[in-house]
């Protein structure tokens, strides 16, 4: 990258496993990024706990073999310890069955000395998110941010890669902006929202890892181009917005046409890609006498950007106060906030309701699994789906609330039931905005201990289109699972080309097939080719496959010939309040 960014602290490295002679061979690859390190060696478990015990390890790097010590009792002794450093492994090849164990096992990302440029980018970067993790908790300590209305999670404020505001701080803080200091006579408020151009095709030539640094290097770009008094937020995987108040059309006009030009000029120095430079799409609107809300305007920016990068991008668009959009948007958001309010009022009156779908084996297992499924209820106690309630839920920024609501009720059931003598286990829905709720898997190991329940009773699923949007925190997140021994399912599997990669990259444990590829199994021969392709590759990589809404008997046939290990649909059983299904083999 052209960034020229060192770390002035002193790193700690722990070497855990190697010689003096490879750590020697370690030391030029490291100082090469521009930072200053101590490093220590252990070889047992003896001396990684006292090592553990006496220092706060930034980067722990693994060098298999291991002789002494497994990877298992190394993630022990961390969460033990409290180490929140993030864990590397030294592998002769990165894509070696070893990377892969060691990825599965917990490990965030494997490095190479025969491959010098990919080890010193994921140090810099590595090093980079752990001070962002760091100092996001810091801020959550200090800071104490409140819960929203309602009993809600707490929101968070910074970004974990690019340090940047996030989206609902972001949109909070402008409507309270909006609200202190109302524009005058002489000027407006404005949003400017910034969209990269083309970056799935960036992804897909120079990965998932480089890709992340691409991002995270032009929001710190923009962010030292524009003046401090200006917010920056992250609101998707490779868009911005910012604020500007107290302006006029001229000043928002300049400012666009200087981040375009800004970002157009940024150099990309990327070995064995072509890629030299990225360019970007920008709108922005302006506040008037019938748009006086932050949502309202960020909206109307975007739709501007959108304009902007359907007429090819790396240009600039203002958002027309005169066209029908305009009264459109206004509806619409007077209606989303009405929803708002009754779903803070669900979170606050715990009107909510779990029902639960078996999830059954078709390989003689006869574990009781089930997965969770939500519903609201309104006044009368009379049920809302979920496709009523949640996209207004995450617009506002409700769903970590939600997920922690799910969550917490689920470990209550699941305490009584292993009471009961069942061994159930639940698998629960995550939503991509709680991947950036920093203290989750604090909260979640919290919550474990207060009920006495083993970690792996969860299945905590994450759509595939979460790791399309955000690969580097999707794989973050589920390693922070493992270290609470929680099982990991990837969701939506199979409907993009990259589906079989993630199969070797990330922790998981099942992967759930996409339900249009299980809807058009039992009409198209070429599909039940590729399920087969799926399930075969998972089986490969010591995962399990399910098959999502199974709806009839020809449907399960195909699935059968697949090797399909579980099912699940209405053909089982509806979704219900009971949790009364036969799992036994008779059945």
């Amino acid at each position: 990258m052209s960034s020229n960014n060192q770390t002035t602290e002193t790193v700690q490295l722990l070497f855990i496993g190697a010689t003096d002679e490879v750590a020697a061979q370690c030391e030029p690859v490291i100082s090469g990024i521009g930072i200053r390190y101590h490093h220590q060696i252990t070889t047992t478990l003896t001396s990684l706990e006292m090592a553990f015990s006496k220092q706060r390890w930034d980067i722990i790097l693994i060098f298999p073999p291991l002789e002494t010590v497994d990877l298992s009792q190394i993630m022990a002794s961390m969460a033990t310890h409290n180490i929140d450093g993030t864990l590397l492994m030294c592998c002769e090849e990165l894509a070696g069955d070893t990377a892969i164990r060691g990825m599965k096992g917990g490990v965030h990302n494997a490095v190479s000395l025969q491959h010098c440029e990919h080890f010193q980018l994921t140090l810099r970067r590595e090093i980079e998110l752990l001070k962002d993790r760091r100092l996001l908790h810091k801020l959550q300590r200090d800071l104490n941010t409140a819960a929203t209305q309602g009993g809600t999670a707490s929101q968070h404020k910074k970004d974990l890669l690019t340090g940047l505001y996030t989206q609902h701080f972001f949109t909070a803080g402008s409507q309270q902006a909006f609200k202190k200091s109302p524009p005058d006579d002489n000027t407006q408020h404005s949003i400017i929202f910034i969209t990269l151009d083309k970056i799935n095709m960036i992804r897909e030539q120079v990965g998932i890892a480089a890709a992340d640094i691409i991002i995270a290097e032009i929001a710190s770009c923009i962010r030292r181009y524009i003046p401090a008094s200006y917010p920056i937020a992250r609101i998707d995987h490779h868009s911005f917005a910012l604020l500007i108040q107290k302006t006029t059309l001229k000043k928002v006009q300049s400012a666009a046409q200087a981040i375009r030009k800004t970002v157009s000029d940024f150099i990309i120095d990327i070995a064995g890609s072509d890629i030299s430079r990225v360019t970007c799409s920008i709108g922005f609107a302006l506040t008037n006498d019938k748009t006086d809300t932050a949502q309202l305007i960020m909206r109307q920016a975007q739709m501007a950007c959108e304009g902007a990068s359907a007429a090819g991008g790396n240009q600039f668009r203002q958002f027309d106060p005169s066209s029908d959009e305009q009264y459109g948007l206004a509806r619409e958001l007077k209606e989303e906030q009405q929803w708002e309010g009754r779903i803070r009022e669900a979170l606050k009156e715990n009107r909510f309701k779990l029902l639960y779908q078996p999830i059954v084996s078709l390989r003689s297992n006869t574990a009781e699994n089930y997965e969770l499924l939500l519903r609201m209820l309104d006044d009368n106690h009379e049920e809302i789906l979920p496709g009523e309630f949640m996209p207004i839920a995450a617009q506002a920024g409700l769903m970590p609330a939600i997920d922690r609501w799910v969550t917490r009720n689920a470990l209550t059931e699941l305490s009584e039931r292993r009471r009961s003598g069942k061994d159930t286990s639940f698998f629960i829905k995550l939503d991509h905005t709680t991947l950036s709720d920093g203290d989750f898997h604090t909260w979640l190991s919290e919550r474990l201990r207060a009920n006495k329940m083993p970690g792996d009773a969860l299945v905590f699923e994450i759509s595939e289109r979460s790791d399309l949007k955000s690969p580097g925190e999707v794989a973050q997140f589920m390693q922070q699972l493992k270290v609470l021994r929680c099982r990991c399912a990837l969701d939506h599997f199979g409907d993009n080309e990259a589906s079989l990669e993630r199969l070797r990259r990330l922790p998981i444990d099942f992967i759930k097939i996409d339900r249009g590829l299980i809807q058009r199994i039992k009409s198209d021969p070429t599909i039940q080719t590729k399920v087969k392709q799926l399930v075969t590759t998972a089986h490969d990589s010591s995962q399990k496959a399910i098959a999502e809404f199974v709806q009839d008997a020809r449907t399960l046939s195909r699935l059968w010939s697949c090797e399909m290990d579980y099912i699940q649909g209405y053909f089982l059983q509806r979704p219900d309040g009971t949790m009364d299904y036969d799992f036994t083999e008779e059945n």
